[in-house]
C-alpha cells in the first residue's frame, strides 16, 4: 500500500485522519503487538511492587525513584515503537519487528533525557506563568518525534518542533485541544466501563492479573491511534513545509 501521499500533498486533518486510519489496520498487529508487551511489563511491575520488602532503610527512595522511571521508559518504548513502525511504513522500509527495535533502543536513552528536560521546562514556565507555559508547549509539540524520527535531542529537538509549528501555533493549538477531548472521551468510556472486569473479577477473584492486562490494553490501543495520527501529521508538516523540505529531493521519513 502506498502512502507517499504524505511526501506529495498538503494534508488537511481529514487526509490526515484518513491515512492514520489505514496505517494503523496495516500495522495493527505489530502495533499490538508492542502494546500488549508494554502493558505485561507495567502489570508485571505494578503485582510486583506487593512482594517489596518493607522496612529496608532506603526503600521509600529507591521505591519512589522506580515509580518515576519504570514507567518513563515503559511510555518511551510504546511510543518509539510506535512512531518507527509508521515511519518505515511509509517509507516502504517497514521488514520486521527486530529492525524496529533496534530504532527504538538506540534512542530511548535521547527520548528519556529529552522528555525528562521538557517537563523540567514546561513545568518551570507554569511556575512563572501559564500563558508561557501554553505557548511554548504547542511550540515543543513535536520534540519528541524529532528526537524519534529525525536523531534530534534535547535543545535541537526544540528548536526543530518550533521550526515545524511556527506559523501554525493556532492550529496546532486547536489540534490540541481535539486530541484532549478525544482523550477524555476514550478514559471516560474506559471509566464507565470498568464496572465489566470489577464484575467479573467477584465472580473469579484468581483472573484479576489478566482482567487487568486486558483492560489496559484495550485502553492503550485505542489511545496508540491518536499517536498515530500526530505521526502522519509530523511528517506531513515536516517534509512538505518544516525543516526536512531544506534538504531537497530526499526527503527523509525516518533518518
Amino acid at each position: 500500500m502506498d502512502y507517499r501521499c504524505i511526501v506529495s500533498d498538503d494534508m488537511d486533518i481529514g487526509g490526515v485522519l484518513r491515512i492514520a486510519s489505514r496505517l494503523f489496520v496495516h500495522r495493527l498487529v505489530p502495533i499490538a503487538t508492542v502494546l500488549l508487551l508494554v502493558a505485561v511489563a507495567e502489570s508485571i511491575w505494578f503485582y510486583g511492587q506487593s512482594a517489596w520488602i518493607p522496612g529496608v532503610p532506603g526503600e521509600d527512595l529507591w521505591a519512589t525513584l522506580l515509580d518515576a522511571i519504570v514507567p518513563l521508559v515503559l511510555s518511551g518504548l510504546m511510543f518509539l515503537s510506535l512512531m518507527v513502525i509508521i515511519a518505515k511504513t511509509i517509507d516502504n522500509s517497514y521488514t520486521d519487528w527486530f529492525a524496529v527495535w533496534g530504532v527504538v533502543w538506540a534512542r530511548l536513552p535521547a527520548y528519556i533525557g529529552t522528555s525528562l528536560m521538557l517537563t523540567v521546562f514546561i513545568f518551570g514556565l507554569s511556575l512563572l506563568l501559564i500563558v508561557p507555559a501554553i505557548i511554548f508547549g504547542v511550540f515543543w509539540l513535536f520534540c519528541l518525534h524529532a528526537v524519534a524520527l529525525r536523531k534530534r535531542d534535547f535543545l535541537a529537538a526544540l528548536s526543530y518542533s518550533k521550526e515545524i509549528v511556527s506559523g501554525r501555533w493556532w492550529l496546532m493549538l486547536g489540534y490540541i485541544v481535539l486530541t484532549m477531548i478525544s482523550a477524555a472521551v476514550i478514559i471516560w468510556l474506559g471509566a464507565a466501563l470498568s464496572f465489566i472486569p470489577t464484575l467479573l473479577l467477584s465472580m473469579f477473584a484468581f483472573m484479576q492479573p489478566l482482567l487487568g492486562l486486558i483492560y489496559v490494553f484495550a485502553i492503550y490501543l485505542l489511545m496508540s491511534f491518536i499517536a498515530v495520527v500526530w505521526t502522519v501529521l509530523f511528517l506531513n508538516l515536516d517534509i512538505r513545509k518544516g525543516p526536512a523540505a531544506k534538504i531537497g529531493e530526499t526527503r527523509a521519513i525516518l533518518e
